[in-house]
């Protein structure tokens, strides 16, 4: 849905925001991410319920494992935790590939800057 889109680029450039800003991805914004994804998913329904909150608890698992390999923060891990209640565990694992890539492509880049990519 076109309102679900919206809603996850939003949150993002917002947490993004704030994490370069303060270096923090705030409760508020994740919580409320999560609130609100799984009330307007209720709107269609049980379907809408179950997939909202299988994706959030699914995404919350899932990012829990690279927190725990201290990979990422734990506002990272919340923020895919709302992702995931707006758009579903599918989404999520969709775009924990385009992330990896990305986060990959930056790794190689700050290697090469700092001129340890080539021992």
């Amino acid at each position: 849905m076109f309102w679900q889109a919206i809603f996850v680029v939003i949150l993002c450039l917002y947490c993004a925001f704030t994490d370069l800003k303060t270096g923090k991805i705030y409760n508020y914004a994740t919580y409320s991410g999560v609130l609100l994804g799984v009330t307007l998913n209720c709107l269609s329904g049980w379907s809408g319920l179950r997939v909202s909150l299988m994706g959030s608890l699914g995404a919350f698992l899932l990012y829990a494992i690279l927190y725990k390999l201290k990979g990422i923060a734990a506002g990272d891990v919340k923020l895919m935790a709302a992702i995931g209640a707006v758009k579903g565990f599918s989404f999520v694992l969709f775009s924990s590939f385009y992330i990896l890539c990305f986060a990959s492509l930056i790794g190689l880049f700050v290697l090469a800057w700092k001129g340890r990519l080539i021992p």
